[in-house]
């Protein structure tokens, strides 16, 4: 089946603003801080959504906030498509068009977010989780986990980045311990960041009983419980995914 073959509608191009209509019965409602975002990113990249779907009296069946949107920047024109239909039928394609719709998978998400903030568009992206209510460094953690165990991209393993020397561990003395026979003695270690992100270095411990696990948290003057998951060196309480991200270059975003 070819495109031409599907019902077409009655016109296709721009019309003005000013001569749409909405009925005042949309129930999907978008928070005012959303409203705001759509405005501003109109006029940043243009219209990239799909053209408004009215009747062809101008009655809105779909895209009523790309168009108040429009009307709050004071563009004069609008793609339009325009059907001819009655007013159960705009209803119901108002409906269609509302739900028929893919959901989000979380850990997807965050993986697509990972590669946006890497490509340098943090401050956009935290713009829009914002008015979301998504917090945004506990989705990333649960994409660092996922990506470790290869759930991400039906199972797909990253590349990882890799340190200069990652059987060496830090170059540090704590009192009679010796890091470096800690490392090669009381546990095996394995370096794992399984991401083609660059942030951090994550490495991977795995002790051989509660003796070691003990010696290596007297080691990092932290405590370290058999529930422990993630430990962040060195400890800082303003720690975050986001803010000590590394480029490619081996900067910190906080320097």
């Amino acid at each position: 089946m070819e495109l031409e073959e599907l019902p077409q509608p009655a016109f296709d191009g721009l019309v003005k603003t000013e001569s749409l209509t909405a009925d005042g019965d949309n129930p999907n409602e978008m928070p005012q801080d959303r409203f705001e975002l759509l405005c501003d990113r109109i006029q940043q990249r243009g219209w990239v959504g799909n053209s408004i779907i009215t009747d062809t009296n101008g009655i809105i069946a779909d895209g009523q906030h790309r168009w108040e949107a429009a009307q709050e920047i004071g563009l004069e024109e609008v793609p339009v498509k325009q059907y001819d239909i009655d007013d159960t039928e705009r209803r119901l394609i108002r409906q269609e068009l509302n739900k028929l719709k893919g959901s989000h998978d979380e850990s997807q998400d965050a993986f697509e977010y990972d590669k946006i903030l890497s490509g340098g568009l943090g401050d956009p992206l935290e713009e829009l989780t914002e008015t979301r209510d998504e917090d945004l460094e506990k989705m990333l953690d649960e994409v660092s986990e996922a990506a470790e165990s290869n759930e991400i991209g039906d199972g797909a393993k990253l590349t990882p980045e890799r340190p200069d020397n990652p059987s060496k561990p830090p170059d540090v003395q704590r009192g009679d311990i010796d890091p470096e026979s800690e490392w090669n003695e009381s546990a095996e270690t394995e370096y794992e960041n399984d991401q083609k992100l660059p942030r951090y270095a994550e490495v991977k411990v795995k002790f051989k009983d509660e003796d070691a696990m003990n010696r290596f948290a007297d080691l990092l003057g932290q405590t370290v419980t058999k529930k422990t998951n993630v430990l962040h060196f060195p400890k800082s309480e303003e720690w975050s995914m986001v803010n000590n991200r590394v480029d490619q270059s081996g900067i910190s975003s906080n320097e």
